[in-house]
């Protein structure tokens, strides 16, 4: 059903096994912390930063790409996948960089900024200099490493600082980044980061999309909402077929994925670590099976406090029926706040 829109990159489960013997714990769940599903977004995300680093010495202006989404959406997963395609080597004592990955720093200022990059590129000095001599090592780095693409994180700092000054500087100085070392760049960050770059029409027009990674929905909202929970339950199938695991409870049956949306509200990063928390219990009992009842002691750990049965979505007791009634009248909540035909993905 769902095979035409998904695709599953993981560790294969036989690679976890030894002679008929489980692997040792850790193996297993860094096989389920491999576990890439291609759902539409994020392949088409993945596929704009494929074409931006291609893109690199071939073009006379290099494709940027600007990636916006929720919190634990995928889009640190996107970049630890496509950083891992590319990784570091060292020829003759010499750094090859294919992929440098930064974060914003929390508190950011253009040279803290630099500094970090200057950090990850191997410079010793990375703390010293004004910002324009940070700028033009950064550029010297950038070529002797042989760096081909850069993917900036958390860029949303910058628009949290709610200073115009250094809103403004932050634009001009990857703009001239990018003019000047002729380097695709991949910025990320929460969806409010586009507010920066709609401020400038010469830096977003570097920039393809912006493309995004955002929390699954269970209903559109709509008068009245529609089901929309397909991309949601593919999602689960991929993981699902990748678990190292014999036997598991079929993550994309309707009512199972409805029990994993209500615990996760759509979210992809609270579902992985739903499943790798029954995982380590499975373990834990040498057992190769993951049922439901494993799910909800899970759900009880990640909660941190006692779950009622009635409360906890993995649990017998839990009414499916009245959880999806709650859901889409909270869809409906949401066409209304929006107004009719206003609502955004």
């Amino acid at each position: 059903m769902f095979d035409e829109q998904i695709s599953t990159i993981a560790t294969d489960s036989a690679s976890v096994q030894s002679g008929g013997e489980i692997s040792p714990v850790s193996d297993r769940l860094k096989a389920i912390a491999q576990i890439t599903v291609m759902h539409p977004d994020f392949k088409q995300a993945f596929d704009a930063m494929e074409r931006g680093m291609k893109s690199f010495g071939r073009t006379g202006e290099p494709v940027c790409v600007l990636l916006l989404g929720g919190s634990g959406c995928g889009k640190s997963h996107l970049a630890d996948r496509f950083e891992q395609l590319y990784p570091r080597s060292t020829k003759n004592g010499q750094a090859h960089i294919p992929v440098l990955r930064i974060r914003v720093p929390s508190d950011p200022k253009i040279k803290s900024c630099a500094s970090t990059m200057l950090a990850r590129l191997g410079d010793p000095l990375y703390a010293r200099g004004t910002e324009a001599e940070m700028t033009k090592r950064i550029q010297h780095h950038l070529k002797k490493s042989e760096t081909q693409f850069v993917i900036m994180e958390e860029f949303q700092h910058f628009v949290d600082a709610e200073s115009e000054k250094l809103f403004l500087s932050a634009a001009n100085w990857l703009k001239i980044l990018i003019e000047e070392t002729r380097v695709p760049f991949a910025v990320e960050g929460l969806q409010r980061t586009k507010k920066l770059f709609d401020a400038d029409d010469q830096l977003s027009g570097r920039f393809d999309g912006p493309y995004y990674l955002l929390p699954f929905r269970w209903f559109q909202p709509g008068n009245p909402p529609t089901v929309a929970s397909k991309p949601f339950r593919g999602f689960l199938k991929g993981i699902h077929r990748a678990m190292p695991f014999k036997d598991c409870v079929d993550f994309s049956e309707r009512s199972v994925a409805l029990r994993f949306f209500c615990s996760s509200q759509g979210s992809p990063r609270r579902v992985g670590k739903l499943i790798a928390q029954a995982a380590m219990i499975a373990e834990e009992k040498g057992s190769e099976t993951i049922g439901l009842d494993t799910f909800a002691q899970a759900y009880v750990q990640r909660c941190g406090y006692q779950v009622s049965k009635e409360r906890n979505p993995f649990s017998k007791e839990f009414d499916l029926d009245d959880a999806e009634s709650e859901l889409e009248k909270g869809a409906r909540r949401s066409q209304k706040d929006a107004g009719e035909g206003v609502f955004e993905r």
